[in-house]
């Protein structure tokens, strides 16, 4: 009561909307960006810790799982981050029907790379947005604290998810979209389509062409991306001139199998099979075996030679094989912080789906165990992508390998090129005894 008798009435004046809003919206934020982070080191992060899977065994199921525990909690940060509660009622879509949808397709190649696309936009969506909405909440902070906000926040969210998503597009999507630019091709006079089996159980597709009694038989490999109508040319220009040729899809690639490229873990054992295939089909005996690969293709072929050698293999031809990835992936990017955080996110997304990492792979390395097996390299001087040191290093190293260089010739169609030049060409025929 006032002294007037008059009673006095206190006031309160709530806060902005936008200020009673803000710690919740912060919360918000930060749990969004936790379950990113979770869904970063969850799924990859414990499939690592249960190590490369058997060679024999197969790798698509992890990858299943991984992918769609990935995916759930990354549209579940999503969710948590929409301003609308009434959408809780999505969570469970989220975290459980989605996995489940997910895992009864986990064969599916084009199934992994939606999922693979849908976590990576997902997760960068909300690892950016949660980052601009902590630095403006303190944009009255110093300037060295907005600092520390911005490397903190990138580098526990958006860089490794772009590293993620890279990794994820050269193993998944890159394959399986370009699948649909290699599809079986066209027979003629005698060829005819077969398969095989890998170790692990996937059916790889291939085509035969049958040659003379008593000559050489030869393996096609492909580079990743490719399929085996790009070695077509080759494949015939061989077999006009007696050879038997075995050219195949690559697991992931073409009309093959299989939802992972694993570079030169598994393949090595592809090419090994395929050769074993070849054999039977075309009864070749002794040192009748050769093979050619190009780019991804040759780097497998390299890391098979012991085993191919037990087989009777004494020639191989190489395009720009990948010798080293390490290398390979180094030589694509800029150094410190970036290339010891890209090795270890490498290392954890492909042994948390279930292979070894391209930055542990170096093909070059089984040449020492296979001295009497002549290699031809042919590489081109302008090439971006498999650097043309490894090859002369290679050639270098090891006194059982033969370069040869085109100048002004990139990584792309090299084999092709290599094909429409004649004194090349007739150097690879005479190399493989075919000629």
């Amino acid at each position: 009561m006032s002294s007037s008798g008059e009673a006095s009435i206190k006031i309160r004046t709530l806060p902005p909307e936008k200020d009673r809003d803000r710690p919740l919206s912060f919360r918000r934020e930060l749990t969004a960006s936790a379950l990113v982070f979770a869904s970063l080191w969850l799924p990859f992060g414990f499939g690592a810790l249960l190590g490369r899977l058997p060679a024999e065994q197969p790798l698509e199921p992890r990858a299943a799982w991984v992918l769609a525990i990935a995916n759930s909690l990354a549209l579940a940060a999503w969710l948590v981050q929409r301003e609308a509660p009434s959408q809780a009622r999505f969570y469970p879509l989220a975290l459980g029907v989605l996995p489940l949808a997910h895992l009864m397709l986990a064969g599916s190649a084009a199934v992994a790379s939606l999922d693979s696309i849908l976590y990576v936009s997902v997760s960068l969506y909300v690892g950016l947005r949660a980052a601009a909405r902590v630095l403006v909440r303190n944009h009255g902070s110093s300037a060295s604290t907005r600092l520390s906000l911005v490397l903190v926040m990138l580098l526990a969210l958006p860089l490794p998810l772009v590293t993620t998503g890279w990794g994820l597009a050269s193993a998944i999507v890159i394959g399986d979209i370009t699948r649909i630019f290699h599809p079986v091709p066209a027979r003629r006079g005698e060829e005819r389509l077969t398969e095989f089996t890998t170790r692990d159980g996937l059916t790889l597709r291939a085509t035969f062409w049958p040659g003379l009694t008593g000559a050489p038989a030869v393996v096609l490999a492909h580079g990743r991306g490719d399929g085996r109508d790009r070695m077509l040319g080759w494949a015939r220009a061989l077999n006009e001139r007696g050879a038997h040729v075995l050219a195949y899809d690559a697991r992931a690639h073409g009309v093959s199998d299989g939802v992972l490229t694993t570079f030169a873990d598994r393949e090595p054992g592809d090419v090994v099979r395929a050769a074993e295939h070849l054999i039977a089909l075309s009864h070749a005996e002794g040192d009748d075996l050769c093979a050619m690969g190009e780019s991804m293709g040759g780097g497998a072929v390299l890391a098979a030679l012991p085993e191919l050698r037990a087989l009777g293999l004494r020639r191989a031809v190489l395009f720009a094989p990948a010798s080293d990835y390490a290398a390979i992936i180094d030589g694509s990017l800029p150094g410190a912080p970036v290339l010891p955080l890209t090795h270890g996110m490498m290392f954890v997304i492909s042994r948390g789906l279930g292979f070894r990492s391209p930055t542990e792979l170096r093909p070059v390395e089984a040449l020492s165990e296979v001295p009497d097996v002549e290699v031809l390299v042919i590489h081109g001087r302008d090439d971006s992508t498999v650097p043309p040191d490894l090859t002369e290093r290679m050639a270098a190293d090891h006194p059982n390998v033969t370069a040869r260089w085109m100048d002004g010739v990139g990584h792309d169609g090299l084999a092709i090129r290599v094909l429409e030049q004649d004194d090349l060409r007739r150097a690879v025929t005479h190399f493989l005894a075919v000629d």
